[in-house]
């Protein structure tokens, strides 16, 4: 009896503290799209996507990433660090790209996302989207030291843009 008392209020303070605990985390939190059932249903997964992250395991992060998406095709976060594995793999720019889009197309609103993509478009020598998308991460209004990042991204497209345009004869 006291072994089943204590693990009810352990399961009890799991239950409270938990959620609190991750509350911030990102992921955590149901976007308002689609079933609540079927985002809860796709956490675990998520939650191994970004365990896989952190050890720097970007093919298995995708893979789980991926698996969560097939539960809840609708959380943006999936897609948004299906494109920063990719990145961070040196996998195809092209790829990461359609992750980070996928990503807008299911939350406009994610500075993140923006950001992300404007990274891609850098590198892929399209200066005036990444301006743009850096633009649309800016009226989104960052953190402050995200938003001096994004500053220094738009000096670093403004200078290889200058670097890139064949000079005139």
């Amino acid at each position: 009896m006291k072994q089943n008392s204590l693990a009810l209020v352990v399961a009890l303070s799991l239950a409270v503290c938990l959620p609190a605990a991750f509350a911030g985390e990102a992921g955590n939190e149901f976007p308002g799209v689609g079933s609540i059932e079927a985002w809860k249903s796709s956490r675990p997964e998520f939650a191994n996507g970004m365990a896989f992250m952190r050890s720097k395991q970007w093919d298995q992060a995708i893979a789980r990433f991926r698996a969560a998406l097939a539960l809840y095709p609708s959380d943006y976060r999936c897609y948004l660090e299906i494109g920063r594995a990719i990145e961070e793999k040196g996998g195809s720019p092209d790829d990461a790209e359609d992750a980070y889009r996928s990503a807008l197309r299911l939350n406009s609103q994610s500075w993140r996302a923006w950001k992300r993509l404007a990274n891609i478009l850098f590198i892929k020598k399209k200066y005036r989207d990444a301006r743009e998308a850096v633009s649309n991460a800016i009226q989104l209004n960052p953190p402050p030291r995200e938003r001096a990042e994004l500053d220094r991204m738009i000096q670093s497209i403004n200078s290889g843009e200058r670097i890139d345009q064949p000079e005139l004869q």
